[in-house]
């Protein structure tokens, strides 16, 4: 009885890192077996979801494989977090990105600048990032990746104003009675 009492004490208080979470086909035979709601938050709730986003906004292929298996499993929260991390890795491999997601997912959960969710203190921080982007997916040069290459760069030039207008400081008030 007491051996399950602090079993539940640990599932409870949360995990460290989960240890398939750092291999990515460890993690692809863990959603296969299990699905990847469960899988989801499993993760989520431990140490190794913040991980597992930095490697798929590093953009590897095989991480990013392991994007579009969990999206399968993401509630609101969690697909809004994936899709930032699978956003970043259009900077180092947008063909990948482009490959692995464009005909699984709106083109505009990807393509995107981060002004808000990226957490950007600068106009130019966030310009910066969706310049680099956009720099990454021109590099995209296959034939049958043309539409949504094209799709996407529209996506991220189009949020270049949008950007601006949350960064621009207020109008000054007219302090004149």
């Amino acid at each position: 009885m007491r051996k399950s009492g602090l079993w539940l004490l640990f599932v409870t208080l949360g995990a460290g890192p989960v240890a398939w979470a750092d291999r990515p086909a460890a993690l692809l035979a863990e959603i296969g077996a299990r699905g990847a709601a469960p899988v989801v938050h499993e993760l989520y709730d431990s140490e190794s979801w913040s991980t597992v986003m930095k490697r798929i906004a590093a953009g590897q292929r095989d991480w990013l494989l392991v994007a579009a298996a969990l999206r399968k499993g993401t509630d609101a929260a969690t697909t809004e977090e994936l899709d930032l991390a699978v956003s970043g890795a259009l900077i180092s491999n947008a063909r990948d990105v482009l490959d692995v997601f464009l005909d699984q997912v709106p083109a505009h959960d990807i393509c995107y600048g981060t002004a808000e969710a990226g957490g950007h203190e600068t106009l130019d921080s966030a310009l910066a990032e969706l310049h680099a982007k956009i720099a990454g997916v021109k590099k995209v040069n296959e034939a049958r990746l043309a539409k949504s290459k094209a799709e996407c760069l529209k996506l991220l030039r189009e949020d270049e104003p949008g950007l601006r207008e949350i960064y621009q400081p207020p109008p000054a008030q007219n302090s004149t009675p």
